[in-house]
C-alpha cells in the first residue's frame, strides 16, 4: 500500500501571518513545515506537489530549499498545470485542482481502492474525493489537529 499526500503551499505550508510578515510572497511557516515533517515520519507518505507554486522556478527552489532545511524527504512529482494545456483534459474552461491531481493518479496508476491519498489544500477546488480531503485555511495553514487527522487517515 502506498501512501500519497498532495499538498498545496499557500494556506497549508504558509498562512497569513506568514506572509502579512514579510516582503516576498515565496514565504513558508517554520510551525508548518515541522508539522509536514511529521507526518511525513509518522506515515512513510510521499509527497506530490499541487500547489501552482510548482509553475514557477523560484517557488520550486525555495521549495527544496525548505525541505533540505526541516529534513523533509523531497517529493515525488508535481501535477501538471492543465490550464495552459490543449488535449483531452483542456475544455478551454478553468481546470480545478482536483482534475489535476485526478490526472497524476490514472498517469501513475495509484490504486484508489488500496492505496491511502490525502489531499491538503486551502481551496475547496481541490476536494476529488471527500474522504481524502483536508480543507485548511488559508488564515492558520496546516494546524497540528489537521496534521493528526492526517496522520490517522493514512495509518487507517
Amino acid at each position: 500500500m502506498n501512501k500519497l499526500m498532495f499538498v498545496d503551499v499557500d494556506g497549508v505550508l504558509n498562512n497569513r501571518a506568514t506572509l502579512s510578515a514579510g516582503t516576498s510572497c515565496w514565504l513558508l511557516d517554520p510551525n508548518c513545515l515541522l508539522l509536514l515533517k511529521d507526518i511525513v515520519d509518522k506515515t512513510g507518505a510521499k509527497i506530490v506537489i499541487s500547489s501552482t507554486w510548482r509553475c514557477f522556478e523560484k517557488g520550486l527552489v525555495t521549495l527544496k530549499q525548505h525541505f533540505r532545511k526541516h529534513n523533509i524527504p523531497n517529493w515525488i512529482g508535481c501535477t501538471e498545470d492543465l490550464n495552459n494545456k490543449s488535449g483531452p483534459w483542456s475544455s478551454g474552461n478553468h481546470i480545478n485542482r482536483s482534475e489535476e491531481i485526478s490526472k497524476w493518479i490514472l498517469d501513475n496508476n495509484v490504486d484508489q481502492d488500496n492505496d491511502r491519498i490525502a489531499i491538503i489544500d486551502d481551496d475547496i477546488d481541490a476536494c476529488l474525493v471527500p474522504k481524502w480531503f483536508f480543507h485548511t485555511s488559508f488564515n492558520e495553514g496546516l494546524t497540528r489537529e489537521f496534521a493528526d487527522d492526517i496522520i490517522t487517515h493514512l495509518n487507517s
